[in-house]
């Protein structure tokens, strides 16, 4: 895999400076890669920071990045960096310190590191920090540890406060990574992107990535102005405020994470519903829609597939989503059953 993964890196440092064709959506670069290497080439795209030191699976997302800075930039022009930290959650905490201080960060985490640092996922959630965290799925351990996929730790998070997409393959991985970006700092709900560890996060799968043409009509600059898109975050920054907000500014400080009376902390963990999550919806729809205008893939945040006469109805999300596809067609031609 390291030199198919080397080959495909190569060519796509080399179209970075390639002109828009006519037509944007059939822009792209076609190739093989695994679901790490492929969300952290995504992320170097676009991030400047990440934060190191994951387990297994996601590890060789690390190595990917490493890569990234020796080669200098992201598509913006700005400089990558790399911080390591000590254990899951150091890295969560580094990850929502470069969040707060306005820096475009990410890290690659396990099932089980997740599992691990569910109260600062909350914290990171409350502080309404622009995150995206790219999670490979390990079963939890139980009476004894195995490397194989479980989703017990994503269920675990599901309640912390981000906004969760989880891949069926590879190219939903690479998608929902400059999706969940755009409703991250849009909505300032932080998203987790997962994929199956053995299924996607580590298997070689057919994949398109987005031309920098592409990268650029969905995502700014992080330091670019935009408008704020709901009421709320207009009573906090005014009309306009900066793509990914400082929270953390000597400039202009204001206080954060304070100590709240009963009362006060209650009215403002409600709060956090009616004024931001509820907007999460409609910016997720709208990044979809936005994002079938560029590239031509549509997502929905639930997928359906020949449901409309079905008599038994499988839910389904990672990698067993394509698995329960081809399962349907079978039992529905040799079986005669509406699944």
């Amino acid at each position: 895999m390291a030199t198919l993964r080397d080959t495909a890196i190569h060519w796509y440092r080399k179209v970075f400076g390639a002109p828009s064709g006519s037509d944007i959506r059939e822009e792209g670069l076609d190739t093989v890669l695994d679901g790490n290497t492929a969300v952290a080439l995504s992320e170097a795209g676009i991030a400047t920071h990440a934060v190191l030191g994951g387990t297994a699976p996601a590890d060789p997302a690390d190595s990917v990045w490493l890569g990234e800075v020796a080669h200098g930039t992201n598509l913006f022009g700005q400089a990558l960096a790399e911080q390591s930290a000590e254990g899951p959650r150091g890295m969560v905490a580094a990850a929502t310190g470069l969040g707060l201080a306005g820096r475009r960060a990410t890290a690659f985490l396990s099932g089980t590191d997740i599992a691990a640092s569910q109260d600062l996922l909350i914290s990171a959630a409350g502080k309404h920090v622009p995150l995206v965290l790219h999670v490979g799925a390990r079963a939890a351990a139980a009476h004894g540890s195995a490397p194989g996929t479980g989703h017990e730790t994503v269920h675990l998070g599901a309640d912390a406060g981000f906004c969760v997409l989880f891949a069926a393959n590879v190219q939903e991985a690479v998608d929902f990574t400059y999706i969940g970006r755009r409703v991250a700092e849009e909505a300032l709900v932080p998203v987790m992107v997962v994929m199956d560890g053995e299924q996607t996060a580590l298997a070689a799968q057919d994949v398109r990535l987005l031309s920098p043409a592409q990268v650029n009509a969905l995502l700014g600059a992080p330091d670019d102005p935009i408008d704020a898109p709901t009421e709320a975050q207009r009573l906090l920054f005014g009309d306009t405020r900066r793509r990914v907000p400082a929270w953390h500014d000597l400039d202009e400080p204001v206080l954060t994470g304070a100590l709240f009376d009963a009362r006060s902390f209650a009215l403002g963990a409600l709060a956090r519903g009616p004024f931001f999550d509820s907007f999460v919806g409609e910016s997720l729809d709208n990044a979809f829609a936005e994002f079938a205008r560029k590239t031509g893939r549509r997502h929905e945040m639930v997928s359906r597939y020949r449901v409309d006469d079905a008599a038994t109805v499988l839910v389904a999300q990672g990698s067993a989503v394509e698995t329960a596809r081809c399962a349907a067609d079978f039992i529905r031609k040799h079986h005669k059953v509406k699944v």
